[in-house]
C-alpha cells in the first residue's frame, strides 16, 4: 500500500491563531481552498474550515473585525505522519468523521489530505485492478467516468 505522502497536497495554506477571521476568509477565497491549517512554529494546532467560518462566526455574534482564528478554530486536531499507509489514514478519517487530515513529518506540517484525495486514490487503484483483470480487447470499451 502507498504512503499518504504520495497523495497529499504539499502546498497548504497556513495561518496563526492570532490572525483575523477576515484575513483567513480572504486567504481561503483567493487560494480557492476549503480550509487552512493553524500552525505554531510549523506545528499544526488547529483547522479553520468553510464550515467553521459559516457556523462558528455566525454563532459568536461578535464584531467580525475583532474575531480571531483562535475563537473559531477546530482544536485539537488529528494528524498522521507522512509515512502513514493511505488505507490507515482513510480509516482514521472515516472513524473520526473528518474530511481533512494534516500530514506531519517530525511534528512539522508537511501537507494535507482530503476525503477527495482518498476517494481519487482508491478509484485509481480500482481502475488499475479492473484493467489488469480485463482481457486486452475489452479494456478499450470499459466505461470509466
Amino acid at each position: 500500500m502507498d504512503k499518504i505522502s504520495k497523495i497529499m497536497s504539499k502546498k497548504v495554506k497556513t495561518v496563526s491563531k492570532n490572525d483575523s477571521i477576515i484575513k483567513v476568509a480572504k486567504l481561503m477565497f483567493k487560494g480557492n481552498v476549503s480550509c487552512v491549517v493553524v500552525v505554531e512554529h510549523r506545528k499544526p494546532i488547529g483547522l479553520v474550515t468553510e464550515r467553521d467560518l459559516a457556523v462558528r462566526v455566525l454563532d459568536k455574534n461578535k464584531d467580525l473585525k475583532n474575531l480571531k482564528v483562535i475563537d473559531i478554530m477546530t482544536t485539537p486536531i488529528l494528524t498522521v505522519s507522512s509515512d502513514t499507509d493511505v488505507y490507515y489514514a482513510s480509516e482514521i478519517m472515516r472513524k473520526n468523521k473528518i474530511k481533512k487530515l494534516p500530514i506531519v513529518n517530525k511534528g512539522k506540517l508537511a501537507g494535507i489530505v482530503t476525503q477527495t484525495d482518498i476517494l481519487n486514490y482508491f478509484r485509481n487503484q480500482r481502475k488499475k485492478f479492473v484493467l489488469k483483470s480485463l482481457k486486452l480487447k475489452d479494456r478499450k470499451s470499459y466505461p470509466f467516468v
